[in-house]
């Protein structure tokens, strides 16, 4: 069944090949057309987990604030609180505050202030009208601000050289035209002598929706070129070069266009899956080459020689192809959406490109006539080396035993050192303008990442934060956590509450008169909803700070790494929040209290990706170790192309260890595709050293010479194609993309060594068992 059914389908190519070939070609037009329509999608916080847990705490504390689409616009100069740098930098908020998709802006002119007018309480911007000073009010403006403690680190920085605005915007799928519209706005200020900063999640979606549409086209081009040159170089025929590249190109193109049919866009982790196919489906490609010029270096003459070197190749392609699909399906078990995206659409892709292999290659072939070849006097350089190697595997087995032994061990010693990483900032190029943009805020104002701590009242009881008792339980804790080195700003009611009292009284302290709390909530609340250039910031404060009835408050924190002055990564980000815990385990109070934060989706995140290494590693090793074991009939045959494989992959990871390459969201799947792709020149070894055993069962020494003979220049030239072709890889502009490429490349590498070596000699060691124990039968008998 399994010889008859490709019999069938490669002799109905070869027969009527023009049609076949007219039948791919209408249906790679088709996919042309949808391969148009696939998008670019870079927004990281759609790669995280949609069923973590941390959602939903989430959506009961944060509600709509969470994946809200922010712009930092900052300003620094010689003197920034000049009337001309303050006109200035006033029009340019004003400008992107109304654009279209703004939804609320909180800047130096417009957040919220107090101070007594007419005798009474009153609740007012920083600078009249929401807007920049007058020359006349300037001074009396930065003294109100730089007066105001929650201001600093928040719309100025502690030193008082940067100005800093927030605006949030509606979600536009693609942020370019928002983006080069505040390019230009943010321009004009330096006309005054000012530097801006630009940074938040609308420019990193920017700048990532760049850098992945460019490397989309490029990692694609410089593949296919290297891919030309490995055909040329192995082969110099043009058949030889011509017909495959058109072969794994069309395998491509179908790749895309099932991508543009599913809906599927171009992710962080989705970008890598077309070069890869373009790179991993020259493997069928090259083995139904090789076959099909050794076939007709001997047998050209013979009728039916075409269709027997492509029958040659069905069974290896066939078990590669099952092999690279369990790779890419075991990715499914992960619970990031993209990734299992990457897994479908690879299937894909390696399944268009063996089909094409098989059967439209051979058609292609079958339309030509037979290459002329000269049958080589004497053995190749290639084979002679193969030979070489085929020799030293039976001689020494010790040696490479020890070898392979030694990987184990290093892997041993090198694990404690492997680390994961899902920060998103760290995966840009050097020299981003977004990542230096942001650096500065963060190195001035302490950066902009948030978490928040939310007190509940015991029972839900309403108003139980308008009492001055409840309240000092809220600030005491709030006074620890600001204590840790971390945390750069905090913002509570008992901090504007003290603000009030300040400007009531003078006096520096939480008010104790519940009707002076109860009457500053309904000045707060009554100031508004924000808006660009009102004096908004009362209402958006009120509402992140206090719920409606007063049953809950929340104190909001900014955090950083303070020993860089930069963003936190995934240990540091731990460490925060284990310290911000363990304050709130050893303050207790009479309310309840709840840490969160969006960036604990990032540790969620990662969390999953711990889970989805070691369990789609355990389900892909496993699945093919059982294929091999029924392909072979043998649990021994079954288990020998797997250990050049898992020596591979102990390799990858004792790189990474080393190097401090992490584990993220790219190069976790690194495993997988090793193990999917690596075994295949595997496999086809063991095919082929059954084939020769088989014709000198008694001189297993020769069986593997002849092996390497016939195998060699096919897996050696897939291989290094692959290897030279995954180079691409490190022109691209996300480090985990070349991260990616340059761990496939390495892991294959150390594969391919393996199964020209460590391979025989196991089968070298498992034949000299077998002849040793049939011997002692026949002498026993």
């Amino acid at each position: 069944m399994f010889r008859s059914l490709p019999v069938r389908i490669i002799g109905f190519a070869i027969r009527h090949a023009r049609i076949v070939v007219l039948l791919t070609f209408a249906a790679s037009i088709v996919l042309a057309w949808f391969a148009l329509k696939v998008k670019v999608n870079p927004d990281f916080f759609s790669l995280l987990p949609e069923n973590a847990a941390i959602n939903k705490v989430l959506k009961e504390y944060a509600g709509d604030v969470v994946q809200t689409d922010v712009l930092v616009f900052a300003v620094t100069g010689a003197d920034v609180f000049s009337a001309s740098s303050l006109a200035a930098y006033g029009e340019a908020v004003n400008a992107i505050a109304a654009l279209p998709g703004v939804k609320s802006t909180i800047s130096p002119f417009s957040l919220v202030s107090f101070g007594r007018e007419n005798g009474r309480l009153a609740i007012r911007p920083m600078s009249p009208g929401g807007g920049a000073p007058t020359p006349d009010t300037a001074a009396e403006f930065r003294g109100r601000l730089q007066a105001t403690r929650y201001a600093k680190n928040l719309v100025v920085s502690a030193d008082g050289t940067m100005l800093l605005s927030y605006f949030q915007t509606e979600s536009m799928g693609s942020f370019k035209a928002f983006a080069a519209r505040v390019d230009a706005i943010t321009g004009t200020v330096k006309a005054a002598g000012l530097t801006p900063y630009v940074t938040g999640t609308i420019p990193l979606n920017v700048s990532t929706e760049y850098h992945l549409s460019r490397d989309s086209t490029r990692l694609l081009l410089l593949a296919a070129l290297i891919i030309l040159l490995s055909y040329a170089a192995g082969y110099r025929s043009l058949r030889a070069v011509a017909l495959p590249l058109l072969s794994v190109l069309l395998g491509t193109l179908w790749t895309i266009g099932f991508m543009g049919i599913a809906g599927y866009s171009l992710s962080l982790i989705t970008l890598v899956a077309p070069p890869l196919i373009l790179i991993f489906g020259n493997e069928y490609n090259i083995f139904t080459t090789s076959e099909y010029l050794r076939v007709a270096r001997a047998e050209a003459a013979a009728p039916g020689w075409i269709e027997r070197a492509a029958l040659n190749v069905a069974k290896p392609i066939l078990l590669a192809f099952l092999t690279t699909m369990i790779g890419f399906l075991s990715l499914l078990t992960t619970s990031i959406r993209q990734t299992r995206e990457f897994a479908v659409v690879a299937t894909i892709g390696s399944l268009s490109c063996a089909f094409l292999a098989l059967f439209f290659l051979p058609a292609l072939f079958a339309l030509l006539k037979p290459p002329v070849l000269r049958t080589p006097r004497r053995q190749s350089v290639l084979q002679r080396i193969m030979g070489a190697m085929a020799r030293f595997s039976w001689r020494y087995p010790v040696v490479v035993l020890v070898l392979l032994a030694s990987v184990g061990v290093l892997f041993a010693l090198a694990l404690p050192r492997l680390t994961f990483n899902t920060d998103p900032a760290s995966y840009f190029p050097k020299g981003d303008p977004v990542m230096t943009d942001m650096a500065a805020i963060y190195r001035k104002a302490g950066g902009y990442e948030q978490a928040a701590v939310s007190f509940d009242a015991p029972k839900g009881s309403p108003g139980y934060f308008l009492k001055a008792a409840a309240l000092a339980e809220v600030e005491a804790v709030e006074n620890k956590l600001r204590a840790i080195p971390d945390i750069s700003y905090a913002l509570s009611l008992p901090d504007l509450l003290r603000e009030v009292n300040m400007a009531a009284t003078g006096e520096d302290a939480l008010p104790t008169n519940r009707a002076v709390v109860s009457t500053f909530a309904r000045l707060l609340a009554a100031s508004g909803s924000p808006s660009a250039g009102s004096a908004s910031a009362g209402g958006s404060l009120l509402a992140t700070l206090a719920n409606k009835d007063f049953t809950r408050v929340t104190v909001s924190f900014r955090v950083y790494n303070s020993d860089t002055s930069h963003y936190l990564d995934e240990a540091r980000m731990r460490s925060l929040f284990a310290a911000m815990q363990r304050v709130l385990d050893e303050n207790p109070v009479s309310s309840t209290a709840v840490l969160w934060s969006d960036m604990q989706r990032n540790l969620s995140f990662a969390d999953s990706l711990r889970q989805s290494l070691l369990f789609s590693m355990a389900i892909s090793v496993l699945s093919i170790l059982a294929l091999t074991m029924v392909v072979f009939r043998s649990p021994f045959f079954g288990l020998y192309p797997l250990v050049p494989l898992l020596a591979g992959l102990l390799l990858n990871f004792s790189l990474m260890a080393v190097t401090g390459i992490p584990l993220d969201m790219t190069t976790i799947m690194v495993s997988n595709i090793a193990i999917g792709v690596g075994v295949d020149s595997a496999i086809y070894l063991v095919i082929q050293y059954r084939r020769q055993l088989a014709l000198t069962p008694r001189d297993p020494a020769d069986a593997l010479v002849q092996t390497l003979a016939i195998v060699g220049q096919p897996v050696l030239l897939s291989s290094l194609s692959i290897i030279i072709g995954l180079l691409v890889f490190a022109t691209a502009a996300f480090r985990p993309v070349v991260y990616f490429g340059m761990l496939v490349l390495f892991t294959l590498l150390a594969t391919m060594g393996g199964t020209l070596v460590t391979l025989p000699t196991l089968l070298g060691l498992d034949t000299r068992i077998r002849l040793a124990r049939a011997g002692r039968r026949t002498a026993s008998a």
